[in-house]
Order: structure tokens, then C-alpha cells, then sequence
């Protein structure tokens, strides 16, 4: 007897034939994404490990070649005691690096890798150690055994994969170890270099000479105990250094001052000679009033400068412009030096250097490096700068006195309280060049002039500030920008060899 199928049974038969038929291609799928799967993440590890024999091949070959070149360059480094620390740490940095890189790349035992007791005993076929430690018809037989049962493939495979990434993770640990390393030796080393070079600047300059200042020439004392030195040329016209008691000079850096203030010096502003305090830090200046390179005469060359100095800051910044107009009234030489400005030598033109406050007259002392009248050195007094100032009125001339300082011209003035009289740079009319500078002390109420003996050769003094122990601090208007700063001294006037010879 025939049974018959009802409806629901047959759509069951149905969906168990296409399950049947579809069971092939399913298969085919996934046996192609298993294999996809082997293949990239064997070709990712391939490329980690180039990658990281690569980077260790770099740093190998960076710090081979600092090494030679620190090992021919040894001699220069060790024949300076500041370089050898340098030397050292650039040294160490270089060992340790490829140490730490050599340790990325060299072979390892499959025992180092597996922690395992199963892994370091399992042999893969595909394992370079295991394959070597294998005879030939031993690896033969290993690998037509596991290609009979996929499953031993794919054990073999995915354990062949954890070995390969164990070792890469060791790789990279010791690749970071080395460039960590790297990083932190040229850090280091780096820091050393900088203060090598910072120790060998300061050793390579001389006790007496400035870092920062360059031509120097004019010099006061403050009441706070510190100087204030102009710059004749630079834009940085004004400096704050503190004398110590070593005979070495602090600087300071430059006083506060606005933005305004320093526009007008910079631009209205050239050729700072003189500068002077009045005793509660009313600060006067006076530029060379002489023309510039080209015979030209300059207003910013022309000026007298009145400022207040406190607390490092300077304020209040006025100027005045006419005093040649005065000057040559004095005497025929003033008069004959503007008429010559073009043709005459430079040696007979107006060129003021020095400037200095009369306490007892509340005057300023204007010194002169030229010309010289009959062969001495003329000094002019102001008797209103305050009224100059304050209320517009014109400049009020005296003089000349006539110094005798053996045919030099004035090249710095400074009072000195404790001896009631004025210390005298004296050097060259024209060119200072292979001549020596020379000190003086001017009596004015007795108009005596003397000068000083055996003392150190003065340099080029163009500035001088008496301080309140007795010692006078010179600077030198011969310093570079791109070379070294200016030189100065200090010379003790309480010493014996302060000497005056009529």
C-alpha cells in the first residue's frame, strides 16, 4: 500500500535536497577564507619583522657612524677638559643604542620563545629550528603525514603564527628599548654640549671684558649703587651693570623704559658720548655733535638727552637740539670747525666725548676730544640744563678752560666726591690707534691738572664712573658684535701707585 506525502513533508524533503546540494560550495567558501586568512596574517607578520630588522639596521648604522666619528675626532675632545663629559655621553648613547638594536635582530632558540612545556616540545614542520633539527626523510615523512588530516595543517599553522608573533613581540620591545635609549643619550648629551659651550664662552672671555656690551662711552654712577653705561653707535643704547668687589663687572641688562622712549632713542638719538648723573639720578647725556661718515651734519648727532632713572626704569625722556649754534660764539676755533665741517680734518671738527655735573654749581662740564686750542683740551660749561629743559631757554655757554693734557683730547670726565675733583680719560685727537690712553685728576677750583703714573695701560677709556669706595670703573669703546664684547678695568685710586706727576 502506497503512503501519501502531504504537503508538509514534501516542503520538508525539499529543504533537505537544496541543504544537500548547497553542502559543496559552502565548504569551497569557507575552505577559501581560512586560507585567506593564513595568508595575510603570515604576509603581516613577514612585514612586522622586515620592518623592525629594518628600523634595528638604522639605528645600528646612525650610531656606527657617531661612533667613528667620535673616536676620529677624540683628540680635539679630550684635549678639552669642558668636551670630555660631551664626549662620554655621546659615547655611551652610541654603545647602548646598538646593543639594545643588536638585541632586536639576533636569532632566538624556540625554547626562549615558549613558556610552555607542550609549545617548546611540539615540532613544526614549519618552524626554521625544528626544520634543521629534523634529517631529511624524517622532515618528509612529518610533512606527508600532517598534509594527510587538514586539522594537524592548521595546528601546525596557527602555532607556526604564535611563535612568529612571540618573537616579533620581542623584537619590538628590545626596538623600543633602543630608540627610547637613543632619544634619551642625545637629550642628554645635548644638555652637556650646551653647557660645555656656555662654560667655554665665558672661560674664552677675559675676566675684564662685557658679553653683551659692545662700545661703551659714557659711564655714571647711580644711587642704587649701579652704572649705566651708553653705547655710542648701538641701538641698545643704554646697559646697567653692578661693579663687584672682585674687580668684576655684573651685567644687568638694559632699564625698563617705554615703548615710546625707546623709539626716540633709536631714531632721534645717534652717537652717545657723554652721560652723567646730578647726584639723585636726573640722568644727562650729550651726543658727539660731530658729522657723520660723509661730512654730513645729523640732528640725531646734535642732541643733549635728559631722563629720571628709577628702580631700573627710565622716564621723563627729553631732548635738546641747537647747542652748536651757541658753541661757536665762544671762541674762533668752535666757529672755525663748523666752517670747515666739509674740508677741514677731522682732527680740528667738533666732537664732544665727556660730560660731567658740577655739584657745587648744579652745571653740566662739557669735554671736548676736538679740536684742542693751542694744543689743549677745552672744556665748556652749560650753567641752565634745568632751564634748558623746563623752560625753553637757551643754552647758557662759559668758557673754554684749556687743559693741558700733553696734545689729548677729553675722552671721559667723572667727579669723584671723596677727593673734590674730576678723573680725565685723555687719548687721541684723530685716530686712537697704536696710542695709549692716559688718566688725569682736574683740581677745577685750582685749575691744576695732573696726571696719573704708574697704572696699567687704560685701553681705550671713554667712560669713567668714580664709585663710592674709591675705585673708578673705565670701559673701553673697542668691542665687535660679531667678535667680543668691550673690555673694562677698575683701578683702586687708594693704592700707592697712584702716583701724580705735575
Amino acid at each position: 500500500m502506497v503512503r501519501k506525502i502531504d504537503e508538509k513533508e514534501e516542503t520538508n524533503i525539499d529543504n533537505n535536497i537544496k541543504k544537500q546540494g548547497n553542502t559543496p560550495k559552502k565548504k569551497e567558501k569557507e575552505s577559501r577564507t581560512t586560507e585567506t586568512f593564513f595568508r595575510n596574517a603570515l604576509r603581516s607578520n613577514l612585514d612586522l619583522t622586515t620592518l623592525a630588522d629594518s628600523k634595528a639596521s638604522i639605528l645600528i648604522s646612525v650610531n656606527g657612524f657617531i661612533l667613528t666619528v667620535m673616536v676620529t675626532a677624540s683628540g680635539v675632545y679630550l684635549s678639552n677638559p669642558d668636551m670630555i663629559y660631551p664626549f662620554i655621553s655621546i659615547i655611551i648613547t652610541a654603545l647602548i643604542s646598538i646593543a639594545l638594536a643588536a638585541m632586536a635582530i639576533h636569532p632566538r632558540y624556540k625554547k626562549e620563545l615558549m613558556k610552555k612545556k607542550s609549545l617548546k616540545e611540539f615540532k613544526s614542520v614549519l618552524y626554521y629550528q625544528d626544520m634543521a633539527n629534523m634529517d631529511p626523510n624524517e622532515y618528509v615523512k612529518n610533512v606527508k603525514g600532517i598534509l594527510k588530516n587538514k586539522e594537524d595543517i592548521y595546528e601546525h599553522l596557527i602555532k607556526h603564527f604564535y611563535i612568529l608573533g612571540v618573537e616579533i613581540a620581542i623584537k619590538y620591545k628590545w626596538l623600543r628599548r633602543a630608540y627610547a635609549a637613543f632619544a634619551l643619550g642625545l637629550l642628554i648629551s645635548t644638555v652637556f654640549v650646551v653647557f660645555s659651550m656656555i662654560k667655554m664662552e665665558k672661560e674664552l672671555t677675559p675676566p675684564n671684558q662685557f658679553e653683551k656690551i659692545f662700545e661703551p662711552s659714557g659711564a655714571t654712577l647711580l644711587t642704587d649703587g649701579k652704572v649705566l653705561l651708553m653705547e655710542d653707535e648701538s641701538l641698545n643704547t643704554m646697559h646697567l651693570v653692578k661693579p663687584n668687589k672682585d674687580n668684576t663687572v655684573k651685567e644687568l641688562g638694559m632699564p625698563v623704559m617705554d615703548k615710546k622712549i625707546k623709539k626716540i632713542l633709536k631714531k632721534k638719538v645717534r652717537d652717545v658720548e657723554g652721560v652723567t648723573n646730578d647726584g639723585h639720578d636726573r640722568i644727562y647725556a650729550i651726543t658727539s655733535h660731530s658729522t657723520n661718515k660723509s661730512r654730513k651734519r645729523k640732528k640725531a648727532r646734535e642732541q643733549i638727552v635728559r631722563f629720571d632713572y628709577h628702580n631700573d626704569r627710565i622716564d621723563n625722556l627729553k631732548l635738546y637740539h641747537g647747542l652748536l649754534d651757541k658753541l661757536l660764539l665762544l671762541h674762533p676755533k668752535f666757529k672755525q670747525a663748523l666752517a670747515d665741517l666739509k674740508y677741514g680734518s677731522r682732527k680740528k671738527q667738533i666732537n664732544i666725548e665727556a660730560l660731567t655735573w658740577d655739584k657745587k654749581s648744579k652745571t653740566l662740564l662739557i669735554g671736548f676730544r676736538s679740536p684742542l686750542i693751542d694744543g689743549k683740551a677745552p672744556i665748556v660749561t652749560l650753567t641752565n640744563p634745568n632751564g634748558v629743559f623746563d623752560n625753553h631757554e637757551k643754552p647758557h655757554l662759559i668758557g673754554p678752560v684749556l687743559l693741558d693734557l700733553e696734545e689729548h683730547g677729553i675722552r671721559g670726565m667723572s667727579w669723584d666726591e671723596k677727593k673734590q675733583g674730576y678723573w680725565i680719560s685723555g687719548g687721541s685727537v684723530g685716530s686712537r690707534k697704536d696710542e695709549s690712553f692716559s688718566l688725569w685728576f682736574w683740581n677745577k677750583d685750582k685749575n691744576q691738572v695732573k696726571k696719573i703714573k704708574n697704572i696699567s695701560s687704560l685701553g681705550y677709556a671713554e667712560g669713567l664712573a668714580t664709585l663710592p669706595d674709591g675705585r673708578i670703573l673705565l670701559v673701553d669703546d673697542d668691542g665687535s658684535i660679531s667678535t667680543h664684547g668691550a673690555n673694562y678695568s677698575l683701578i683702586d685710586t687708594n693704592m700707592s701707585s697712584m702716583k701724580e706727576k705735575k
